[in-house]
């Protein structure tokens, strides 16, 4: 997915396991840039939904290098990557 931000602009990402019907127990970690995303409040922030899911918040976005998220999801039985979102900001 490609997500293209205006400067200064805000923009949530919401994301769901293909498996989340199963009422199956899971973990949720977001990377930016392969790095485990730190929260920043203002800036990115992220929260697991219940009953299973991630939401992750950027604020304020600023014009730099292209960023790349990726949702990570974590089970008692397996490891997937659910999700990769390059963002891009514009002027």
């Amino acid at each position: 997915m490609l997500l293209i931000l205006l400067q200064g602009g805000n923009v949530s990402i919401k994301c769901m396991s293909p498996n989340d019907q199963r009422h199956e127990k899971f973990g949720y970690n977001w990377t930016k840039n392969k790095l485990l995303l730190r929260m920043v409040p203002g800036v990115e922030v992220w929260e697991d939904l219940h009953p299973a899911g991630s939401i992750l918040k950027i604020f304020s976005a600023q014009v730099g290098i292209n960023i790349v998220y990726i949702l990570h999801v974590l089970s008692l039985l397996s490891s997937l990557t659910l999700k990769q979102i390059y963002v891009s900001v514009m002027i």
